[in-house]
C-alpha cells in the first residue's frame, strides 16, 4: 500500500535529505497556521521547475499534477481536467504530512529514477562513407576468392573438418547457443520510492522556489517607524 511505501526506511531517508529544503518550500507558500493550499501547492511546483523537461526538471504540468492528486493517474494526454468538474479543489489545503503524502504520490506516478537525464548522442564515426563500404566489400571479396582457392586443392574430408564447430569435449557435444542459454527474465529491480524521491528532489529547485515566495512578499514595517524621504 502506498501507507506502507511511506513508511520504508528509504522513503524517511530522502525526505530527512531534503527536510531543510521543504521546509523552507512549505513555510513560504503556506499560510500563517501551517496550511497550504491546492492553488499555492501547484505555484510551488512551478516555481521548483516542475514543468521543465529532465534534468531540470520532472516535465510534469499543473493538469498531469491534479491528476495524479485527485484522480490519480498521470495521463495529461486526455482531454479536460479536474477543475472542470469543480473549481473549487484548488481551495482544498493540505498540513505538512499531507504535503509529503501529495510528494510521495508525484513521485510515484512520474518516477523520475526511470528517466533518464539526456538522450543519449550516437557516437562519432558510427557511420561509415561510401568509400569505406566500398572498401569493406572488396576486401571480402578477396578473401572469399582466396578462401575458394584453397579448399579446391583439399580433399573433401579436409574441408568438412575445417568447416565443422570446434568443441571442447569431443564429435558428440555441440556447441552452446542463445537458444539453449539461461537468461534472467525477470529484469532490474524497480526502484523504490525513496529513490524516486531522492532524483525528484535532485531536479527541483525547492531553494530557489522558497526564495522567490519570500523575497517577492513586502516586508512589514514596523509600527511607528517613519519612511525614509528620498
Amino acid at each position: 500500500s502506498f501507507e506502507s511505501l511511506m513508511a520504508e526506511s528509504t522513503t524517511r531517508a530522502a525526505f530527512d535529505k531534503a527536510a531543510p529544503e521543504l521546509r523552507a518550500a512549505f513555510k513560504a507558500f503556506a499560510t500563517s497556521t501551517g496550511r497550504l493550499y491546492l492553488r499555492d501547492f501547484l505555484r510551488l511546483l512551478s516555481a521548483a521547475g516542475a514543468k521543465s523537461a529532465p534534468p531540470s526538471g520532472l516535465g510534469l504540468s499543473h493538469n498531469a499534477a491534479l491528476k495524479v492528486l485527485i484522480v490519480g493517474s498521470s495521463d495529461d494526454t486526455e482531454d479536460g481536467s479536474p477543475l472542470e468538474m469543480d473549481a473549487s479543489l484548488l481551495d482544498t489545503d493540505m498540513l505538512w504530512t499531507e504535503f509529503l503524502g501529495a510528494l510521495g504520490h508525484l513521485a510515484l506516478s512520474t518516477r523520475p529514477a526511470d528517466v533518464p537525464d539526456a538522450v543519449p548522442e550516437p557516437a562519432e564515426g558510427a557511420q561509415t562513407t561510401d568509400s569505406e563500404a566500398a572498401n569493406a566489400e572488396g576486401a571480402e571479396g578477396d578473401e572469399a576468392g582466396g578462401e575458394g582457392e584453397a579448399k579446391n586443392g583439399e580433399s573433401p574430408s579436409d574441408v568438412a573438418t575445417d568447416n565443422a564447430p570446434a568443441t571442447a569435449g569431443g564429435d558428440d557435444e555441440r556447441p552452446a547457443t542463445a537458444a539453449s542459454a539461461v537468461t534472467d527474465e525477470t529484469g532490474p529491480e524497480p526502484a523504490s520510492l525513496g529513490t524516486h524521491l531522492d532524483v525528484m528532489f535532485a531536479r527541483l529547485d525547492l531553494a530557489g522556489a522558497a526564495k522567490s515566495q519570500t523575497s517577492g512578499r513586502a516586508i512589514p514595517r514596523k509600527k511607528g517607524a517613519r519612511r525614509s524621504r528620498a
